[in-house]
């Protein structure tokens, strides 16, 4: 099935590239660059932005539990909680990873648990 027939609806779509390498030059950036140009190519409407995870400093989770007493990330001032607002003004996520020894940078596996607190179920002020 062709992107053409997955669109269903008229106004542009908003992607966010989430780039889950530190090094923003790389094979990753390029890749995206590049897929953006051919889509742009098209007469399908899609903007790209790309979330950089290797520009954020997201501090480690210190396994505390807070978010499951409390309902509250000890972290909240941390990156995180900026991607998780993003990734939900968008209409379809793309991650860009590279595999470090058949792994994802620690980097993006920091963010990935920032996302299961931010926020947490339990936070009736942000959920």
């Amino acid at each position: 099935m062709s992107i053409e027939n997955c669109m269903i609806r008229s106004e542009e779509m908003k992607c966010l590239a989430v780039l889950g390498s530190p090094n923003a030059t790389g094979f990753g950036g390029q890749m995206i660059k590049t897929i953006e140009n051919q889509v742009n190519t098209t007469d399908i409407s899609i903007s790209f932005d790309i979330f950089n995870v290797g520009e954020k400093e997201y501090r480690m989770c210190k396994g505390c539990t807070q978010c499951f007493i409390s309902g509250k990330c000890t972290l909240t001032e941390s990156d995180g909680y900026d991607f998780y607002d993003k990734l939900i003004e968008y209409d379809a996520l793309m991650f860009v990873v590279p595999s470090y020894i058949h792994q994802m940078p620690a980097i993006l596996k920091n963010c990935f648990c920032l996302l299961y607190t931010s926020p947490s179920p339990r936070d009736t002020e942000r959920s």
